[in-house]
This record gives C-alpha cells, structure tokens and sequence, in this order.
C-alpha cells in the first residue's frame, strides 16, 4: 500500500501534533506547509511538533507506504475473543483489516489514514490505484478515471476517485474482483458488489428486481421526505470474507458493519444463503402481494419478502435497515458530553423508525457474548433455516432483558450509565430503557415533529457533535420537546408506577350511518413521582386484531380517566406502559356493557381525574415487598436462595432476589419467581413458588401490626400449573 496524503489540520500551536496512524506503514515524508517536518512514529501515534508561528489551518502532507498491521485495529475494545472460552465472537471475525491477493478491506478502524481523537469527521477527496479489473467500494459515489499505463503500454491499474458531498467519520475502502449490480433511486447510485462465484443469488431475485428496487427507493424517498436525506451520491454494499472482524471497539463495541457509503455483507449470510429451500417452503408469505397499481406477481414479492427477513434477522451487525440509518445519523453527527451514548442510541432508533417505519435493531458484541456460547449458535442456526431467519433474530437480538437490569433501570439515569455500571450492565441498560425511550419519543411527538426535530438537528451538526444543550435547543427551535410528556429522560433515574380502574361499558347511541356504538371509561393513576407515558391495546369483540390509543401521559402523582369508543363491546383491554414499574402491559377487567347508559358520559379521549385507588384493606404484604423472604430446611433467616436444592443463578438472573421460573421442569426445592395475569400485586403481578423436594421450605411474610388484639388473616393463592 502507497499512500499520498495532504491534510488540512487545525491544532494548536503551543501543543504537539498527535494522530493516530497505522503502524504498518513506514512514513517515507512528512512536510508541513511544503517544509520537511520533524515526527516520530512509535506504536500507532504519529507526533510532530509544530513551529512556532505556524498559521492554522496548515496542510500537513504525508508520504508512506507498507502493509496495514490488521492487530492494531479495535485496541480500545472491552472484550478480547480469546480470554472468553467458548463464545461465538470469534465466528463474527477476528481480523481488524484484510490485504491478501484477492481482496483488500481497509475499514476505518484500522487507521491507514491518520485521524485525530473520535468522533473525528473529514471532507475527503481520495483517489485510489487499484489492479486491473477490481472494483473499489468507498466512501460515496465511485468515479472512475484514466487507468495507469505500463512500459508496455499495457493497462495494468485502475484509478477511481471518491469526492463525497458531505462530511464522512472517517473513510473505508475494499477491493476486489466483484460481480457488480446496481440501481438509481432518488440522486443515489445503489450497488451490490459480490465475488464472482456467487452469483446464485443474484440469478435467484433477478425475478424479484423490480419489487426490491421500489423497496429500497422507498427507504431513500422516506429519508428524504424526513429531511435527513442520504448524504451521499453513491451506496456500495459490499460482500466481506469470513475473517474480517464485524463488531468494533470502545465499551460500546457496536457493529462496523456501517462505514460512510458502504455497508457490508458477510460471505456466510446473503452471498452463501440458500434462498430455494425456503421458497420452496412457503417462506416469505406474510406481506401482502397486492399492490395500489393493481396485482402484483406473487412470486417476485414473496421473494422480496425473504430477502427482507433473512436480512432483517441479521444477527452479527450487518442489517442494512440499520446500516443505512448509521450513515443518515451517526456517521453524520454525533453526540459529546455527559449522556453521549444514551442521545446517540435514542437519536438512531428515531431515524430508523421515521424511515423505515419499524426499529432496525441493535448490535453490541456484549449481547451476544452474554448469550451467543456456540451450542445456542448452533441450535438458533438451525432455527434460522427453517424460520428464514427469524430464530436469531427472535431469540439474540430480542431476547429479554436480565430481571437485574430492571433494578438499575430505576437507579441509574441514562446520562450516569456510562460512569455508573460496567460495560455489559451499561449497554443492556440501554438497549432496556433507550428503546423505551425512543418509541415514546415517536409516538409522544408523532411522525412530523419527529422528522423536524432529526433534520433540525443534523442541519445545525452535520460534521461535528453536539451536546444534550445543543438536542435540547434544536428539539425547541423543531416543537418538538419532549419534556412536557417525558420530563427530564436523560437524567431522571426514577420510573413510572400505573395502577388502573376496571373498565365500564356503555351503550351509546348509533352513529349518524346506524352502525352501533359503545364507550369504555376508566382511570389510571401514577403512583410515583416520575412522569410516564403509557397507551391503550384494545380488541373489540368479533376482531382478532388489536389496536392502540394515542400515546396518554401522566404526571408523577396524577391521574387520568380515559374514555374509548367503539363499535363493539370490547373483549380485551391491556394497559402497555413504554417504560415502567409495571416491566410488561397489564391486562385489565373489562365489565359487560351497560345497556341503559345511552344518556351516559360520552367523552373520548383523556383528561385529568381525581380517582385514586382504593386503599388496601387491613396490612399487605405481597411477595415483592420488603417484609416477604424466605426460608430454608427450617432456617429462619432470608436466604432468598439458599437451603437445599440452591439454584446457582447469577446476580443477573434474579428478579429482586429470585430467580426467574425456567420454562422447563423447575429445580426441586429451589424458590422461583413468576409472573402472572392473576397474580395480586400493585405494580406487578408476581407469586413466589417452589417445587416440591424433601426439607422444609418456608415464607415468611413481615410485617408491624399497629394495634395489639386479633386480626383475620386473608392469603391469595393464584392459579398455578403444576
């Protein structure tokens, strides 16, 4: 590798030069403004000393050459593949770069280009030499120039520039002989560029091109429409071997699957996959086929339709509906200062579900080494095939969270997640409460506020950061601050607590075209002092499907009654808080109609009420209080799990001192928590159970009575399988 380079630096003066640069490559020269530069280059960091009285900006101009230590790529990374036996990590790759005879990949963490302190963002202008007859994926658009000519005459290396037109957080580059198909959408040149001997896949959906052209036109036109369109001229999605590393470095360690203007494709997902067995297996069925231009070919679509579900289940960073946001967002701008991580995931999500309508994942190498051992990799694979790649998806990326990342959800604010928790606490906390979060802000706000407040945003800090000020001050500049319903979200800790009324039915009058009408009133009450958002999930009677009210905010204390009208008497009715004490919705009873309420209230809608929960009868305690423990082969202490049969759960696995009830047969004299739908409880509805087994297994319910004399003694039993 030969590398010519001129950068344009803004430094101080009085302060050294220090970047960070490859230390595979020998710096033949290095001149500042024309004149020869006195540096060391030792371990990765190039540093000069700057004259005194040099005027800035300066051209700093570079000539090196050598091949890319791949080792010094991702040094800053919390996890090592090696010292975690029996993960899967390293089948997601272990080379931070690739230079071989057959293909090159210089991604941006490898450091070929000398880079300051990240985020770091350029406007690039690079040409690259290439052998005769590769193709060049980089950042943007590929332009195509005068090929080098040998002694002989003889065309013997290919040159292409790349110009992009906005801003790029560092630049990547792979090369090869690919096989290359392309489309234009919306100013955008969209390839896909594969090696020559899988070509079986391109002939597969040549059938379906027409189809996943619109599809991804769409995506282009919805960025568009948002007012974050895609920056650049050109997309290259590129196929990767095997070995290349795919997650990167920092705690975080989140997918490197996205660089500026490429995405990349693993061999071993879409380039190997074998498409015809799940056609033949009726994969592919569950989006419609028909069309507003009238019928559509059913086979192009349920092709499309595979595509987007082995793609969208991708399961090591390389969805291209999450690819595709990062370089609308992150690899535009992203967030400084304290609760950086927390805006720049939140911020992602909302330019995912703006543009393609749905959330397009998460990836962190801590989720999947927290549950990726390779006998799971093994049986999810197996599941993926016959599901058309839903099983990864499904069990990996949205799995759960640890019962323990409930607690710290409502101790740690996600501005203190960074400095609060260790790495793979801190990144479940906010996959837990970012995703939250983030559909809360989409729905609170809605589509239009949404996309004002994302373009608002990037226009003012496209090529640089911003800080939780700057977001605050473009969410105003948009109206589309979401203090009013979600307070302070980046720096409260606490979380809402829901309780609600039983649902009444009325009878209404027919509406104006006869049809029958009905009204179920509630209230719901907030219980903690923290602001929370929640909507209502309803089924009429006679529908199998659900639907959703407008998102309803509640204060810290307050409560709301809700009025829901419609044209059958419902048959479910579930409260689904965004992000609360409750953890999961909870379903509510739902009272027959009443059919002489015709005259009855007939509002809609929600507004304040003064309805609080009835008090508790007499002193309750309930198996999440602080007065419940428990006890062991006739030990009277709380040993929560302890005695014989003691389950050997990680701290991560307790659901407040239990551990969760397996799916499975349960451990004989191992106490287990379970969540119920007619378990009693305030918040959640929860029972504490053991299996049978020989000792004695004892629960001990605390608490101080306030009066001496008798006192009747009620217990509730829920209905529990065997």
């Amino acid at each position: 590798l030969t590398l010519d380079i001129q950068l344009e630096v803004d430094a101080h003066p009085a302060q050294p030069l220090t970047l960070r640069f490859n230390p595979g490559l020998a710096i033949e020269r290095l001149t500042l403004n024309g004149s020869p530069l006195s540096h060391a280059h030792e371990d990765g960091l190039l540093t000069a000393s700057l004259p005194a009285g040099t005027a800035m900006p300066s051209t700093l101009a570079l000539t090196a050459f050598g091949r890319p230590d791949p080792r010094f790529a991702y040094l800053d990374a919390a996890l090592e593949p090696r010292l975690l036996p029996g993960s899967a990590l390293p089948m997601l790759g272990t080379e931070g770069g690739l230079f071989e005879a057959e293909y090159v990949a210089l991604p941006t963490a490898l450091d070929w280009l000398p880079r300051g302190q990240e985020p770091d963002f350029h406007a690039l202008d690079l040409t690259v030499a290439a052998p005769s007859g590769w193709l060049v994926a980089g950042p943007g658009r590929r332009r195509a120039i005068a090929a080098d000519s040998g002694e002989s005459g003889r065309r013997e290396r290919a040159r292409f520039a790349f110009q992009p037109t906005a801003p790029a957080a560092g630049a990547g580059l792979f090369a090869a002989r690919f096989e290359r198909v392309a489309m234009e959408a919306h100013g955008v040149t969209a390839e896909l560029l594969l090696h020559a001997r899988h070509r079986r896949n391109l002939r597969f959906f040549a059938h379906a091109a027409a189809v996943l052209e619109e599809r991804i036109a769409d995506a282009f036109g919805a960025a568009k429409e948002a007012g974050i369109p895609y920056p650049y001229e050109g997309l290259s999605v590129v196929e990767t071997p095997a070995p290349l590393r795919t997650w990167g470095g920092g705690w975080r360690m989140e997918s490197e699957q996205a660089q500026p203007g490429v995405l990349l494709l693993r061999e071993r997902a879409f380039p190997t996959a074998r498409f015809e067995q799940w056609f033949r297996m009726g994969v592919g069925t569950g989006r419609a086929v028909e069309g507003g231009d009238g019928a559509r070919d059913p086979d192009a679509e349920r092709k499309a339709n595979i595509l987007e579900g082995h793609v969208g289940s991708d399961f090591n960073g390389g969805n291209p509906r999450f690819g595709l946001a990062r370089n609308l967002w992150a690899l535009q701008t992203r967030a400084s200062g304290p609760g950086a991580a927390a805006l720049d995931f939140v911020l992602q999500h909302l330019v995912a579900r703006r543009v393609h309508g749905s959330d397009a994942g998460y990836f962190s190498a801590h989720l999947h080494a927290a549950i990726a051992t390779m006998g799971q990799l093994v049986g999810d694979l197996a599941g993926s095939i016959l599901t058309g790649g839903g099983g990864i998806s499904a069990s990996w990326m949205n799995a759960p969270p640890a019962p323990a990342a409930w607690g710290r959800a409502q101790a740690v604010a996600l501005a203190d997640l960074e400095t609060a928790l260790p790495a793979e606490q801190a990144i479940e906390l906010l996959v837990v409460k970012g995703t939250a979060t983030a559909d809360a802000l989409y729905h609170g706000l809605g589509r239009e506020a949404t996309a004002r407040l994302l373009a608002e945003l990037r226009r003012r800090h496209a090529g640089g950061t911003f800080t939780a000020r700057d977001f605050r001050a473009a969410a105003e500049a948009a109206d589309a601050d979401a203090s009013a319903f979600l307070g302070d979200w980046l720096r409260d800790a606490g979380l809402p607590g829901f309780v609600a009324s039983a649902a009444r039915q009325t009878r209404l009058p027919d509406d104006a075209q006869g049809e029958p009408r009905y009204r179920a009133g509630l209230d719901i009450h907030n219980g903690e002092p923290t602001p929370g958002l929640l909507r209502l999930r309803y089924r009429p009677q006679g529908d199998d499907r659900f639907s959703n009210t407008d998102p309803i905010r509640i204060g810290g204390g307050e409560s709301v009654a809700v009025g829901l009208v419609t044209s059958a008497p419902l048959a479910e009715l579930w409260v689904a808080p965004y992000l609360s004490l409750n953890r999961d919705p909870f379903r509510l009873t739902v009272r027959p109609a009443d059919e002489r309420g015709a005259d009855g209230d007939r509002f809609e809608g929600a507004r304040p009420s003064a309805w609080r929960p009835a008090p508790l009868p007499g002193i309750v305690v309930d198996d999440l209080d602080a007065g419940f423990s428990i006890a062991s082969a006739g030990e009277r202490e709380d040993l929560r799990i302890g005695g014989q049969g003691a389950s050997d759960a990680r701290g991560d696995d307790l659901d407040e001192g239990l551990p969760v009830l397996p799916l499975g047969p349960p451990v004989p004299g191992v106490w287990y928590r379970q969540a119920l739908l007619d378990g009693w409880g305030r918040y959640r509805h929860t029972a504490a159970r053991v299996a049978p087994s020989a000792g004695r297994h004892v629960a001990v319910f605390a608490a101080q009575l306030p009066a001496a004399g008798g006192w009747r003694l009620h217990y509730h039993l829920p209905a529990l399988e065997p």
